[in-house]
Protein backbone atom coordinates (compact mmCIF):
# COMPACT_ATOMS: atom_id res chain seq x y z
CA UNK A 1 0.00 0.00 0.00
CA UNK A 2 1.30 3.29 -0.79
CA UNK A 3 0.80 5.58 2.56
CA UNK A 4 2.24 8.94 0.63
CA UNK A 5 -0.05 11.60 2.08
CA UNK A 6 -0.39 13.01 -1.81
CA UNK A 7 -1.93 9.34 -2.71
CA UNK A 8 -3.98 7.99 -0.32
CA UNK A 9 -7.83 7.63 -1.23
CA UNK A 10 -10.83 7.08 0.77
CA UNK A 11 -10.85 3.62 -0.06
CA UNK A 12 -7.89 2.79 2.14
CA UNK A 13 -10.36 4.03 5.59
CA UNK A 14 -12.63 1.59 4.05
CA UNK A 15 -10.45 -1.39 3.89
CA UNK A 16 -9.27 -0.62 6.91
CA UNK A 17 -12.36 -0.19 9.39
CA UNK A 18 -15.01 -2.58 7.11
CA UNK A 19 -17.61 -1.63 4.27
CA UNK A 20 -20.49 -1.99 7.26
CA UNK A 21 -23.48 0.25 6.90
CA UNK A 22 -25.11 1.20 9.73
CA UNK A 23 -28.82 2.29 8.56
CA UNK A 24 -31.93 3.31 9.85
CA UNK A 25 -35.23 3.87 7.76
CA UNK A 26 -36.82 7.42 7.76
CA UNK A 27 -39.83 5.83 9.63
CA UNK A 28 -38.12 4.67 12.23
CA UNK A 29 -38.73 6.77 15.66
CA UNK A 30 -36.13 9.03 16.99
CA UNK A 31 -35.73 6.74 19.88
CA UNK A 32 -34.95 3.88 17.97
CA UNK A 33 -32.51 5.55 16.33
CA UNK A 34 -30.63 6.57 19.41
CA UNK A 35 -30.72 3.34 20.70
CA UNK A 36 -29.03 1.69 17.75
CA UNK A 37 -26.72 4.76 17.68
CA UNK A 38 -25.93 3.92 21.29
CA UNK A 39 -25.67 -0.18 20.32
CA UNK A 40 -22.95 0.56 17.73
CA UNK A 41 -20.83 3.53 19.53
CA UNK A 42 -21.47 5.49 16.13
CA UNK A 43 -22.49 9.31 15.81
CA UNK A 44 -24.25 9.08 12.80
CA UNK A 45 -26.39 6.53 10.71
CA UNK A 46 -27.32 6.52 7.39
CA UNK A 47 -31.04 7.14 6.13
CA UNK A 48 -32.19 4.87 3.69
CA UNK A 49 -35.18 3.82 1.65
CA UNK A 50 -35.10 0.85 -0.84
CA UNK A 51 -31.33 0.79 -0.37
CA UNK A 52 -30.93 4.34 -1.93
CA UNK A 53 -29.22 7.01 0.58
CA UNK A 54 -31.72 9.45 1.66
CA UNK A 55 -30.51 11.29 4.06
CA UNK A 56 -28.29 11.21 7.86
CA UNK A 57 -29.09 11.48 11.14
CA UNK A 58 -25.89 12.48 13.54
CA UNK A 59 -25.81 13.70 17.24
CA UNK A 60 -25.82 17.16 16.23
CA UNK A 61 -29.61 17.19 14.47
CA UNK A 62 -30.59 15.08 17.45
CA UNK A 63 -29.15 18.07 19.64
CA UNK A 64 -29.63 20.59 17.65
CA UNK A 65 -33.92 19.86 16.29
CA UNK A 66 -35.07 17.13 19.14
CA UNK A 67 -33.77 17.97 21.99
CA UNK A 68 -33.65 21.77 21.62
CA UNK A 69 -36.93 22.02 20.54
CA UNK A 70 -38.22 19.50 23.33
CA UNK A 71 -39.64 16.63 20.83
CA UNK A 72 -40.68 13.49 21.71
CA UNK A 73 -38.03 10.77 21.00
CA UNK A 74 -41.40 7.89 21.16
CA UNK A 75 -42.98 10.02 18.84
CA UNK A 76 -40.93 11.95 16.05
CA UNK A 77 -40.00 10.51 13.35
CA UNK A 78 -36.64 10.15 11.85
CA UNK A 79 -37.63 11.73 8.47
CA UNK A 80 -38.40 15.13 10.51
CA UNK A 81 -35.00 15.97 11.68
CA UNK A 82 -32.15 13.73 9.68
CA UNK A 83 -30.01 15.60 7.31
CA UNK A 84 -32.03 15.07 3.82
CA UNK A 85 -29.86 14.46 0.72
CA UNK A 86 -26.62 14.57 2.43
CA UNK A 87 -23.23 15.65 0.79
CA UNK A 88 -21.19 12.01 -0.33
CA UNK A 89 -18.00 11.40 -1.89
CA UNK A 90 -16.29 8.71 -3.82
CA UNK A 91 -13.74 6.12 -2.44
CA UNK A 92 -11.26 7.08 -5.13
CA UNK A 93 -10.97 10.73 -3.99
CA UNK A 94 -8.08 12.10 -1.83
CA UNK A 95 -8.42 11.75 1.61
CA UNK A 96 -7.61 15.35 2.12
CA UNK A 97 -10.25 16.47 -0.22
CA UNK A 98 -12.49 14.41 1.97
CA UNK A 99 -11.07 16.28 5.04
CA UNK A 100 -11.28 19.85 3.38
CA UNK A 101 -15.18 18.78 2.73
CA UNK A 102 -15.81 17.85 5.95
CA UNK A 103 -13.89 20.73 7.68
CA UNK A 104 -15.16 23.68 5.34
CA UNK A 105 -19.20 22.18 5.52
CA UNK A 106 -19.01 21.11 9.21
CA UNK A 107 -19.87 17.88 9.36
CA UNK A 108 -18.13 14.91 11.00
CA UNK A 109 -19.42 11.46 8.92
CA UNK A 110 -19.25 11.30 5.09
CA UNK A 111 -21.29 8.88 3.12
CA UNK A 112 -19.34 6.78 0.46
CA UNK A 113 -20.70 6.26 -2.85
CA UNK A 114 -19.43 4.26 -5.91
CA UNK A 115 -19.14 5.94 -9.48
CA UNK A 116 -22.77 4.83 -9.78
CA UNK A 117 -24.33 6.57 -6.86
CA UNK A 118 -24.59 3.27 -4.81
CA UNK A 119 -23.58 3.23 -1.04
CA UNK A 120 -20.15 2.11 0.41
CA UNK A 121 -20.03 2.75 3.65
CA UNK A 122 -19.35 6.02 5.80
CA UNK A 123 -16.24 7.23 7.14
CA UNK A 124 -16.10 10.04 10.01
CA UNK A 125 -13.40 12.54 10.38
CA UNK A 126 -11.98 10.57 13.15
CA UNK A 127 -10.89 7.74 10.95
CA UNK A 128 -9.34 10.23 8.11
CA UNK A 129 -7.25 11.78 11.26
CA UNK A 130 -6.19 8.13 12.29
CA UNK A 131 -5.55 6.92 8.85
CA UNK A 132 -3.11 10.47 8.08
CA UNK A 133 -1.66 9.86 11.80
CA UNK A 134 -1.10 6.44 10.92
CA UNK A 135 0.78 6.98 7.81
CA UNK A 136 2.54 9.78 8.48
CA UNK A 137 4.07 7.62 11.60
CA UNK A 138 5.17 5.33 8.66
CA UNK A 139 6.78 8.19 6.55
CA UNK A 140 8.47 9.42 9.80
CA UNK A 141 9.83 5.96 10.49
CA UNK A 142 11.39 5.34 6.90
CA UNK A 143 12.74 8.62 7.42
CA UNK A 144 14.43 8.00 10.12
CA UNK A 145 15.73 4.35 9.31
CA UNK A 146 16.77 6.48 5.81
CA UNK A 147 19.05 8.49 7.91
CA UNK A 148 20.63 6.31 10.24
CA UNK A 149 20.98 3.85 7.78
CA UNK A 150 18.85 1.23 9.56
CA UNK A 151 16.75 0.98 6.64
CA UNK A 152 17.02 0.95 2.96
CA UNK A 153 14.86 3.15 0.82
Amino acid sequence: MDTSLQVLTVQVVLQKKGQQIHSVSKENTVLEAVEKMCALKVGALLVTENNKLVGIISERDLMTRVVLNKKDVSATRVADVMTANPVTITSNEKLSDAMSLMTQKRFRHLPIVDKDGKLMGMVSIGDLVRTITSAQEEMIGMLEGYITGKHMV
